[in-house]
């Protein structure tokens, strides 16, 4: 048998990951819509704000002891990205910056996940720091 890769949580980790989720205890309301989508030990019917939420807020607390440091870091600075990029105000100077964490952040992914992830829709980060240094930033 070949060994799981480091991007794939097996059944006990997954388990973990919903157990967090179902037991988080924070000031964000929205949290409480992800605890009614939990159905037999897992998340079904999520809409586009609980992924939202679970992007930008919850799943750095979860994966945190769950997945390798490398894959770790590659989601970490992904979300740091987006965070950056979903801001209401940029300063023009930090754009060239944005643009090489991009870029990094999309190596190290490549590196992690599978090449088959990585369609258009992936490279679209490219083009949203582009978007944003030419009309300004657009919030969430």
């Amino acid at each position: 048998m070949k060994p799981m890769a480091t991007r794939v949580l097996t059944y006990e980790e997954k388990e973990r990951f919903v157990h967090i989720v179902a037991n988080l205890k924070t000031p964000i309301k929205c949290v409480f819509s992800l605890k009614k989508r939990i159905k037999d030990g897992d998340l079904k019917g999520m809409k586009s704000h609980d992924y939202h939420v679970m992007m930008q807020e919850i799943l750095l607390l979860c994966i945190w002891h769950l997945m390798t440091k490398d894959c770790r870091m590659a989601i970490i600075r992904l979300y740091c990205v987006f965070k950056k990029v979903c801001i209401k105000g940029v300063e023009p100077t930090t754009i060239g910056e944005l643009k090489h964490d991009v870029a990094t952040t999309l190596v190290l992914l490549e590196k992690e996940i599978l090449p088959s992830f990585f369609d258009v829709m992936t490279r679209l980060l490219v083009h949203l720091v582009e978007e944003l240094e030419f009309c300004g930033p657009v919030h969430t």
